[in-house]
């Protein structure tokens, strides 16, 4: 998305849903390193999420209309799936009805 970024010219942003879908953003990284990113969301709070899922496992979730936020997360040894889920409720939306992921940095 070139509009809604944290820095640069442009960030992830999630796909175009409907109400009881998901869309998702994956990606692998080995460690032992520290996952570092700035998320935010901009939809109907307390019903559709943006969330971090770790080999599986949900980890975070953020909703309704917050700020950049930072995160960081430590990814022991081995091989380790990362996922960005955007989830939608069975109705309603709000906002822009998206979930945005910037400056992921695996180091």
């Amino acid at each position: 998305d070139g509009t809604y970024y944290y820095s640069g010219t442009s960030a992830a942003r999630s796909g175009i849903i409907g109400n009881g879908q998901t869309s998702t953003m994956t990606l692998v990284a080995s460690g032992p390193k520290t996952m570092t990113f700035q998320w935010r969301v901009s939809s109907e709070q307390f019903h559709d999420y943006l969330e971090l899922w770790l080999d599986g496992v949900k980890q975070n979730s953020i909703t309704g209309s917050p700020s950049w936020a930072a995160q960081s997360w430590w990814l022991t040894s081995g091989s380790h799936t990362i996922q960005f889920t955007y989830r939608k409720d069975g109705s309603g939306s709000a906002g822009l009805d998206a979930g945005f992921v910037d400056t992921v940095k695996v180091q």
